[in-house]
């Protein structure tokens, strides 16, 4: 749609991503080819599609399809920018048993990712008010509970939006995101 744009080598892959979006269905479809990082704290390698936000603002979406299931993290990101270490708020879930937030306070220092039962909450939401991040979890985008708040110092302008990431190395994963 008007105003994403998804970055051709994703942050730090090594083959890329793509994304596409299917306009009667309002569906993006992301593609991560060997987007894989083995320590989410201290390295990004993320399929991404984004778009600018400037002051306070949300980003929401539901991932809906993960293939091969199991194989991968999807969800939806603020991050200050594209670059592989970057301040960020960010939160995922692999559709099955799993679900994780992962915030980073300082450019090219450690995320604290950390990882909780997904009971099925496929919905994620991350508002922003200030330097003030605020992450959300859903079963149905109806009722939402909050599932972490971090202080993180980022500029007015931010990008907002969509990520992928593989599980292994030398693997392909493709992710639906709805809503």
């Amino acid at each position: 749609p008007c105003g994403w744009d998804a970055e051709p080598n994703g942050i730090d892959c090594s083959e890329g991503n793509s994304f596409s979006y299917h306009t009667p269905s309002k569906v993006f479809t992301a593609i991560s080819t060997n987007c894989y990082y083995p320590n989410s704290s201290t390295t990004d390698q993320l399929a991404f599609a984004q778009y600018e936000l400037c002051g306070n603002g949300s980003i929401t979406a539901q991932v809906t399809n993960i293939t091969p299931l199991g194989q991968g993290w999807a969800g939806v990101t603020m991050r200050e920018s594209n670059a592989a270490g970057a301040k960020k708020a960010q939160l995922m879930t692999n559709l099955s048993s799993f679900s994780r937030r992962e915030f980073r306070t300082t450019t090219g220092a450690a995320a604290y990712p950390q990882q909780f039962p997904s009971q099925n909450r496929y919905w994620l939401r991350i508002t922003r008010t200030g330097n003030q991040f605020a992450m959300y979890i859903s079963q149905n985008g109806t009722s939402w509970s909050l599932n972490g708040v971090q202080t993180i110092v980022m500029g007015n302008c931010i990008e907002v939006g969509l990520v992928v990431t593989n599980y292994t190395a030398n693997s392909t994963v493709t992710a639906n995101f709805a809503n």
